[in-house]
């Protein structure tokens, strides 16, 4: 198994802890540094390079945040930010961070959000060997066929992705979705619709695997509901309390918005 090179930069010495025991966990990763303020973050990231790096927003010296517009090309390849403070989330997603987690971590958030990072890792590695293919249809063959295991599943869907695509193959299809053609994803038991520009689409698969290959232009607003960001109009509450997300699409689909994601979307949308 491979492992992945980690470096923390946490101020909090609880928080340290936490999180380096959560990492310990993962026979994936293997940690390679730790900073108490973002100048020795800083330092770190001039004497080698990192996978992944879990950076506080709000620490001594720097800020996480301050760090990645900083390092330039010594930025590790993939960021988790983590925070106390859900708000400063929204602007870590300028900086084009993976995921960010909320103080104090869960096991079950912390693993979701790795497992983004192993995705993003492997679609960067298959990017690499198949630029070495003379043209796009020699790529598209090339990881179709890395991917392709010799038994086929009768029952379900497979599911690939690359930077631009999710593709789903099955018994005698294959089926390649731009990922920026999805308008929002919706939970349909041990199903998944996607909603897309040219019509929707039934996979056999689960709305939490889908979500681990959407890239942050998705916000999950309701737990069987993920949209793209380039489709979201507003937000709407009323009388009862209830809370409905308006996207900009043909249909002008409204969809609910379930009350532990309100405060998400609502610093998106006031961010934007």
């Amino acid at each position: 198994m491979k492992r992945h090179s980690v470096m923390v930069a946490e101020d909090n010495p609880a928080d340290l802890e936490s999180i380096l025991d959560l990492i310990a966990t993962r026979a994936d990763l293997e940690l390679c540094g730790t900073a108490t303020d973002g100048g020795e973050a800083m330092a770190l990231l001039r004497k080698r390079s990192y996978e992944l790096a879990f950076l506080d927003v709000d620490m001594p010296v720097f800020s996480g945040l301050d760090v990645l517009g900083l390092s330039g090309k010594r930025a590790p390849s993939q960021v988790i930010v983590t925070t106390a403070y859900p708000d400063f989330a929204v602007s870590a997603f300028d900086h084009h961070v993976l995921d960010f987690l909320v103080k104090p971590y869960k096991a079950k958030r912390f693993n979701h959000a790795v497992e983004r990072f192993l995705v993003r890792a492997a679609e960067a590695t298959t990017a690499s060997a198949a630029a070495l293919a003379s043209d796009e249809s020699a790529k598209m063959e090339a990881k179709a066929a890395a991917e392709t295991s010799e038994e086929e599943s009768r029952s379900e869907d497979r599911l690939g992705a690359d930077k631009d695509f999710l593709r789903f193959s099955g018994r005698g299809y294959n089926k390649i979705i731009p990922i920026r053609d999805i308008i929002y994803v919706a939970s349909n038991g041990r199903r998944s619709d996607l909603h897309c520009l040219d019509g929707d689409t039934v996979v056999n698969k689960l709305f939490g695997e889908i979500l681990t290959l959407l890239p942050s232009s998705f916000l999950q607003i309701h737990r069987q509901y993920t949209v793209n960001l380039a489709f979201l109009d507003s937000l709407v509450g009323d009388f009862t309390g209830a809370h409905t997300v308006r996207l900009l699409d043909a249909d002008e689909t409204e969809l609910p918005a379930g009350r532990t994601f309100l405060q998400g979307l609502r610093y998106y949308l006031s961010s934007r």
